[in-house]
């Protein structure tokens, strides 16, 4: 099964997409016009973000051994004014 979405991320942290423990596999792409950064905490900032995605970019999640990829939240914030996020989600 799968999901998808279309998500407006500005300056504020954005929860991007909520936990899911079937999740196998993620993909996010920034379609701009700003950069983006991703995290899986609320707290986040684009200093501190784990993920840097810049604009026309995107990010898929690795599978570990059994499978799985990262089942939590995952937030976002961009540098300046806002960003189009697409995600597409893949569960079992």
């Amino acid at each position: 099964m799968s999901a998808t979405g279309l998500i407006s991320v500005t300056t504020a942290v954005t929860l991007l997409i909520a936990e899911n423990a079937d999740r196998i596999n993620l993909t996010i792409t920034n379609r701009g016009p700003s950069n983006l950064y991703i995290g899986q905490v609320s707290t986040m900032t684009s200093s501190n973000a784990g993920i840097y995605l810049p604009t026309v970019a995107a990010y898929s999640t690795e599978s570990n051994d059994s499978g799985r990829c990262w089942l939590g939240a995952f937030y976002a914030v961009t540098d300046s004014a806002g960003a189009s996020v697409n995600y597409w989600e893949v569960t079992q």
